[in-house]
């Protein structure tokens, strides 16, 4: 666990408010506050503190029964010297053996020392207001404006799972498939339900792997392409890629993104392929959870995705599902319209499936062209991950859409932009036949306009296997005990992209 001490800042901010609106926010936050310190002194009786995670200038401390509190404020750290630092700006004082307290000036103290950095003030007309989180060696004390203080025991009280005897599990989560009416002009029809169906996951561990709390082990969440299922008794140790990364001690999971049940009551042409749906986003939600309260792992995590898996875990970053440091991705299929749909690598099945996947009208008889799911484009939007935080104009993105494979459509994607959360490295081979190699040049191209950080890495040759594993460019590295272990060129240097972001 990161060795934080937080310091709760309390802002106010105006935006031509009236004062009866002022004073209904203040109700509610100090009713908030309450509840924050009702919580916390509730959560002290039988909880654990598992982690923090810092997000911007928001804190998130997670509990270990799978609750979690967040608050916002500067922050004073220990760094990697060991030093105590005050908004990243090191104080020069060790911070073992050290005590860190507020004054009665309301100022932090460090060993008795004025750091002359204020806590947050103490208003009397807010209750037990959160003025300060003192992260200790084996506790959390949480520091109140009316003096009281609540100490929570960090770790030890926590119990994850051993490493399963086989180096993986097989899991499954129950995910909700239930179709809604898409038609918004109707009207007493019921438009929430409950249709469970099993989606399979599947979780491998590193040797190293620990279930000391202070020792987490790093998640990769590896989206599989069309060409592997994940299922009740799947082996994922046979992957190459996952020897790999499993070699290098971290651990790896991936779902299926689609429960079989589900396809064969639709009567979808493929049952057992998501295609980059909306469903997947609650099937790897439901895996992260499972895992996360089971094992040993950090909340944050890598995605990487492989053909199909790229659009799948672009979706993923792009609804800011999970907690993602940065991602890669490998001749990924990024848009379910203009890769899965125009260029459909299993035929009409596969269009007709994405169709019904989406709840298309007339899915099962309609004729399977571009206009066609233009037509029906409307309830794929949010999903499409080519126009998903996409900056433009209205014209452009309507050329971007109507055109496809052709110099219209070029112009308009390089004239968008595209905010991006988190970096993205992007592996295509350019003589790529079955995912097109120029939506990854696109989505690179208008999260770089943006400003964000976005890379392609264009594999000369080697079709559309070669942009993740091609045999013939095998490069030695080393596993977590200093053996030799080989790998692809990609996978190698996807491990030196994600690394940089430890």
């Amino acid at each position: 666990m990161k060795k934080l001490l937080l310091i709760l800042a309390l802002g106010c901010w105006l935006a031509a408010c009236s004062t009866d609106e002022l004073e209904k926010e203040i109700d509610n936050l100090k009713t908030e506050l309450q509840y924050q310190k009702t919580m916390i002194e509730n959560l002290q009786q039988n909880t654990t503190i598992v982690d923090v995670v810092e997000d911007g200038a928001t804190y998130t401390i997670f509990f270990s029964n799978n609750t979690s509190i967040s608050l916002r404020a500067p922050i004073v750290a220990i760094d990697k010297n060991g030093n105590w630092t005050i908004d990243g700006v090191d104080t020069g004082i060790c911070s073992k053996g050290s005590q860190v307290t507020i004054g009665d000036n309301g100022n932090w103290f460090i060993d008795g020392v004025d750091t002359s950095v204020p806590s947050a003030p103490a208003d009397p007309e807010i209750p037990a207001m959160v003025i300060g989180v003192v992260d200790g060696a084996k506790e959390v004390t949480f520091h109140f404006s009316d003096g009281s203080s609540v100490a929570c025991t960090k770790g030890g009280g926590m119990t994850y799972a051993e490493r399963p005897a086989k180096g993986y599990e097989n899991f499954s989560v129950d995910v909700n498939y239930f179709l809604e009416d898409n038609d918004k002009t109707s009207s007493g029809l019921k438009q929430d339900g409950i249709k469970l169906y099993k989606d399979y996951g599947v979780i491998a561990l590193p040797e190293n792997y620990s279930t000391d709390p202070a020792n987490p082990t790093r998640l990769i969440i590896l989206c599989q392409g069309t060409g592997e299922r994940t299922s009740a008794t799947t082996n994922p140790l046979n992957n190459h890629g996952w020897k790999y990364f499993l070699a290098k001690g971290y651990a790896v999971m991936d779902m299926n993104g689609m429960a079989t049940g589900w396809g064969s009551a639709m009567g979808f042409p493929v049952t057992d392929q998501h295609y980059a749906n909306k469903y997947v986003l609650q099937c790897y939600k439901k895996g992260y959870n499972y895992v996360m309260e089971k094992y040993n792992l950090h909340k944050e995590v890598f995605v990487m995705g492989i053909s199909m898996g790229g659009g799948a875990s672009t979706l993923i970053v792009q609804h800011n599902l999970l907690p993602v440091i940065a991602q890669a991705a490998f001749c990924p299929a990024l848009s379910v319209y203009k890769n899965n749909f125009m260029q459909p690598w299993g035929g009409a099945n596969q269009q007709r499936t994405i169709a019904g996947q989406y709840n298309f009208a007339n899915w099962k008889n309609a004729t399977l062209d571009q206009q066609y799911f233009l037509d029906n484009y409307d309830r794929v939007v949010g999903y499409d991950n080519l126009m998903i935080n996409t900056i433009g104009s209205a014209e452009m993105k309507a050329q971007a859409n109507a055109n496809y494979n052709n110099d219209a459509e070029r112009e308009a994607y390089l004239s968008l932009s595209k905010i991006y959360p988190c970096p993205l490295k992007i592996w295509h081979a350019a003589d790529d036949t079955v995912v097109a190699y120029r939506y990854s040049e696109f989505m690179v191209a208008m999260i770089k306009n943006a400003g964000g950080n976005a890379t392609l890495r264009t594999m000369v040759n080697g079709g559309h296997i070669g942009g993740w594993n091609n045999a013939k460019d095998q490069i030695s590295d080393t596993d977590i005990n200093g053996k030799t272990v080989k790998t692809s060129i990609p996978f190698y240097e996807a491990m030196r992209f994600i690394q940089r972001y430890e």
